[in-house]
């Protein structure tokens, strides 16, 4: 992903502050970490950075919609 439309993203994200984010994962092996422990699949760590970076105060809802 390009610079810029990472900046475009952190900017409207910036704008939400104090609003509830929802991030939704789509698909079978990936929102349900298959052959991998759930923590350290790529969802779980997806939801630890962005709880780390992006929270600040607001609620993350990270859903997971498998097959």
């Amino acid at each position: 992903m390009k610079r810029g439309k990472l900046r475009q993203i952190y900017l409207d994200l910036q704008k939400t502050k104090g609003k509830e984010l929802k991030v939704a994962f789509l698909g079978g092996s990936l929102s349900k970490g298959e052959r991998v422990k759930r923590e350290l699949c790529f969802v779980s760590l997806f939801e630890q950075k962005i709880e780390e970076k992006l929270s600040n105060g607001r609620k993350v809802s990270v859903l997971r919609y498998g097959q």
